[in-house]
């Protein structure tokens, strides 16, 4: 099974788990971005934010994944950020409104709402992603 195919198939599962077990919401957090534009989740081992609308080329689609592709950007484990694979979404109309220069922690990970976009990295490793309307940086 690819990379890409196992990280569809976990990011599926735990935005199930979170609706479906009322005791997965404490595993993980739901927010977004004071714009709307820009929904995540961290814990559970990743940190993943979707994007509604962006200015950015989405990247093509590889033949490994077969649902929605680049729609949002992830960090899993201790790897570098990349694109999702997905058929789903994290954006949740209940999701707490991360302000302006507030930070979020689960775990390893941090994610910090800027008013140029959302950063989230793991502390471990160094890795993760950078999305606003305008960018995605992935490292």
């Amino acid at each position: 099974m690819t990379r890409r195919l196992v990280l569809s198939l976990a990011l599926a599962t735990l935005a199930l788990t979170a609706v479906l077990v009322p005791s997965a919401s404490a595993k993980v957090k739901f927010f977004q971005s004071p714009s709307g534009n820009i929904g995540c989740v961290v814990g559970g081992g990743l940190a993943r934010c979707d994007i509604q609308q962006h200015t950015w080329p989405t990247p093509p689609k590889p033949a490994d994944c077969p649902v929605d592709y680049g729609n949002g950007v992830a960090v899993i484990g201790g790897h570098p950020g990349e694109y999702t694979c997905a058929g789903d979404t994290v954006f949740s109309p209940n999701a707490r409104v991360l302000d302006y220069g507030e930070k979020i922690t689960k775990n390893r990970f941090t994610c910090t709402s800027k008013t140029s976009g959302m950063r989230c990295a793991n502390r471990n490793s160094g890795h993760g992603f950078f999305i606003s309307r305008d960018v995605v940086r992935l490292f």
